[in-house]
């Protein structure tokens, strides 16, 4: 009897799990489904490209107001990062291996975290409309730092999407001789069929800062009580250069597409 007993406890509680696991699995992605993570009130999608084979890379859609003034903050690219003191001047992360791949065009290398590369350029499946609109800034009016974000992205039908963003960044400086103002903008197309695929984008950038060469007079820094100046605004440094400019201007165009065959 004792026996009896023992083996409907085990199948009932083999029910149990089995009902457990089951319940579990509805909350799961399914074997062949999208990665949830790229789902937003199952009403967009968004996704990357793989620079070499045009594969589609599920992306996140980050609407989330948590740590949003992190964005431009420099540790939130790299731990620890060199640049011109200036929001957006170029610039490039101490840790090796941080640092990104060489570009073909080497002088885009130090303003890799602003420009938008093939790879980089995020496209929107959306059942409405999704338009994402950001104003970063930081900073007294002299010496200020502003950066305007825009995203937009848009279904024709359930197979063909449109889009552009665009990037301005406007930053004074605290130094003399270290503005920015850059400007960057992406446009996008796809046509998703079952059997032809076509994506195609183009992204064009102007970055401008400007160039001072370091402190002239090092006295300034390390014995500054034998300086005869208002250290208290930076500005009064003096600086190697006035009115030099570095101007980098870069345009990429790029397309991908493919026929399947079969089922």
């Amino acid at each position: 009897m004792k026996r009896i007993f023992n083996i409907i406890f085990l199948l009932l509680f083999a029910l149990v799990l089995k009902g457990y696991a089951q319940e579990q699995d509805l909350s799961a992605p399914q074997s062949g489904s999208e990665d949830p993570c790229i789902q937003h009130e199952d009403k967009t999608t968004a996704w990357r490209l793989s620079p070499a084979l045009g594969q589609i890379l599920p992306t996140r859609l980050d609407t989330a107001f948590l740590n949003f003034y992190r964005t431009d903050i420099e540790d939130s690219f790299t731990t620890s990062y060199n640049y011109l003191s200036n929001f957006g001047s170029p610039g490039q992360s101490r840790i090796y291996f941080d640092r990104v791949e060489q570009p073909d065009f080497l002088f885009m290398e130090a303003y890799d975290r602003f420009n938008v590369s093939p790879e980089k350029m995020r496209y929107y499946n959306t059942q409405i409309p999704f338009t994402q609109v950001a104003y970063l800034t930081g900073g007294s009016k002299p010496n200020a730092e502003d950066r305007f974000k825009a995203s937009f992205g848009g279904n024709i039908n359930r197979r063909i999407g449109l889009g552009a963003a665009i990037d301005y960044i406007y930053a004074r400086g605290y130094y003399n001789f270290t503005g920015v103002n850059s400007i960057n903008w992406q446009l996008y197309g796809y046509y998703l069929g079952d059997r032809y695929q076509i994506q195609a984008s183009t992204n064009i950038a102007n970055f401008s800062n400007q160039e001072n060469g370091g402190i002239s007079d090092v006295n300034y820094i390390l014995k500054p009580e034998n300086v005869n100046a208002n250290l208290s605004d930076p500005k009064n440094i003096p600086t190697n250069l006035e009115n030099s400019w570095n101007r980098v201007k870069h345009k990429d165009f790029y397309l991908t597409q493919r026929y399947r065959l079969g089922f």
